[in-house]
């Protein structure tokens, strides 16, 4: 498992860069505006050599808190543990400044809901504003029939709807996030047939391109039900079977960042950002075969062509980066710069 004594050494550079400041400094820098946090998905991760530094055991999550603190965070969002020390994580947080929303534990299936609850326990002792759910993944690789994806729906709805009267009686929101699963349309109708002020949407800033959705489209059917959101800017490009997508240093793709963040606000003024940044090789998007639009095949005429077209008008000028050839260590120091990058792009806009 990563020590904090890892990370601590890992983050010396930024040290001597004078990156990481005292408590007072940080804390006035951010009252300025840049408020954003690191998400655990995106966090670089020191591992053995010929190992990709983004996988691995979870971080300890004091370890977690020092590391992204020492990156530029001002919150984290992470995962814990049933048994994890509590009491140590609100004293950690509060002597830095930072805030914290949890992942929510959610069953397979409908039944049990006893781990979910500890888990909402959780995020109440530490003031989280709402706690992040993914429940899906790429439907156009997960499944090969519709059928599959409905049944996978009706199963993922049903446990939505037990998690209403758990965060309901803890006043903690669950933020479902749009995971390259379901369509837009499809989580704002689940949304709006709930119809919970404790149920919304951790809103991710580009998944949704996977699924042939521009930005804007997205952001218009779940900004009003917006409860968290993962910052990021992507980029893509051609290929013989679709097109890459690949999220890039926050500034250069192709993602309004400043008139998202403001859209987002207008519906949920305190929300906080966090950065969810995943530096990896460009994800294959293979709209122009069969297999993809097995899921959802109605879109494919009125959604295909459109994508052909916004990804032909806002193609990547250079090449998009490959870091599978790199080294474990040199693809880390990438992801440190990409999240430093974000950081940065905050605080200069004031977000």
């Amino acid at each position: 498992m990563t020590t904090r004594r890892d990370l601590i050494l890992a983050g010396g550079a930024l040290a001597a860069l004078g990156v990481v400041g005292t408590q007072a400094q940080a804390r006035d820098r951010w009252s300025k505006g840049g408020d954003m946090g690191m998400a655990v998905s995106a966090v670089p991760r020191l591992r053995p050599a010929g190992v990709a530094p983004m996988r691995g055991p979870p971080m300890d999550p004091l370890a977690y808190i020092d590391y992204c603190h020492g990156l530029g965070a001002t919150g984290v969002e992470f995962n814990l543990a049933p048994d994890v020390d509590l009491p140590a994580l609100k004293a950690r947080l509060e002597t830095l400044g930072m805030f914290a929303n949890v992942g929510a534990r959610l069953p397979n299936a409908p039944g049990d809901m006893s781990a979910f609850e500890q888990s909402v326990k959780q995020a109440q002792y530490l003031g989280s504003q709402a706690m992040r759910a993914a429940m899906g993944g790429r439907r156009y690789e997960d499944f090969t029939t519709l059928d599959q994806f409905l049944e996978w729906q009706k199963r993922k709805d049903a446990i939505v709807e037990l998690t209403v009267p758990i965060c309901e009686k803890y006043k903690i929101p669950l933020a479902i996030e749009n995971h390259k699963d379901r369509t837009c349309q499809q989580q704002a109708a689940l949304l709006k047939r709930i119809s919970s002020a404790y149920c919304g949407v951790l809103f991710d800033f580009g998944n949704n391109l996977a699924i042939c959705e521009t930005p804007a489209e997205t952001l218009a059917a779940l900004a009003p039900y917006v409860k968290s959101c993962h910052f990021k800017d992507m980029a893509v490009e051609p290929y013989a079977e679709g097109f890459l997508l690949s999220e890039v240093p926050a500034g250069t793709g192709l993602i309004d960042l400043a008139g998202t963040i403001a859209t987002l606000r207008k519906h949920n003024p305190d929300l906080h950002l966090f950065q969810e940044t995943i530096t990896r090789d460009p994800l294959k998007i293979p709209i122009n075969t069969e297999v993809y639009w097995a899921t959802y095949p109605e879109r494919r005429a009125t959604h295909e062509a459109k994508m052909r077209a916004f990804v032909e008008a806002h193609k990547s000028k250079a090449p998009l980066r490959t870091l599978s050839t790199l080294s474990p260590q040199e693809q880390f120091a990438i992801a440190e710069d990409d999240a430093r990058k974000g950081f940065a792009w905050v605080r200069a806009h004031k977000a």
